[in-house]
């Protein structure tokens, strides 16, 4: 209940609330990784960008390769904009995207790259976009990555990748009007049967 109410407070706006109850849990259960995880969120919201990233850390210590919590830690890094917090930023998103593809982790690895390297800016942030479904903004930030990279493996990878995505969905919607064809061919079917046979129960009715 002490957790739930911590969450509460925190999406109504109470990090006091929050924070203060998420003091008592861990001081209750101090190597539950997703106690930490939550300080980190609270402590985001409040700006307090150094104390956010030791809570995140302490809950990646215990969680290990969680994903969720790695890009949370790398997107409070590249927030924070200290040296060596965007090459940690780096190694943490993709680090995640090794275990799972997120949206916001490849959001996060572009801002990550930023100007150091606008070409894997704009890769990553095309990736973003074809992860969420918006083909016309992936390809405008592929097309600028293209101008802006010079290794041709990663850009063909990319293209492929998204190729093979849209492929998928028109693939999943021929699918699902086929289904829904066959659907109606067997309702059609079943009701021709029916008629028949109402048909034939008639027909032996008017030679009784």
């Amino acid at each position: 209940a002490l957790y739930a109410r911590a969450i509460t407070n925190m999406r109504g706006g109470n990090l006091d609330g929050a924070r203060t109850g998420v003091q008592t849990l861990i001081s209750r259960n101090s190597d539950n990784p997703y106690l930490w995880e939550l300080m980190g969120d609270i402590e985001y919201q409040f700006g307090h960008y150094d104390d956010s990233i030791a809570a995140y850390e302490k809950s990646l210590g215990l969680a290990h390769d969680a994903p969720q919590i790695q890009t949370a830690l790398a997107l409070v890094l590249v927030e924070r904009n200290k040296p060596n917090d965007n090459a940690r930023a780096i190694e943490l998103s993709k680090r995640a995207l090794l275990h799972e593809k997120m949206p916001l982790t490849y959001w996060v690895l572009s801002r990550a790259y930023g100007n150091s390297d606008p070409g894997r800016s704009d890769w990553e942030m095309a990736e973003y976009y074809t992860m969420i479904n918006k083909e016309n903004d992936a390809i405008k930030y592929a097309k600028r990555a293209q101008k802006k990279l010079k290794n041709p493996v990663l850009l063909k990878k990319h293209f492929l990748n998204m190729q093979n995505k849209f492929l998928n969905i028109i693939k999943n919607v021929v699918l699902t009007i086929l289904a829904k064809d066959e659907a109606i061919s067997s309702t059609v079917k079943t009701l021709k049967s029916k008629k028949k046979s109402i048909l034939i129960v008639s027909l032996n009715s008017l030679m009784r």
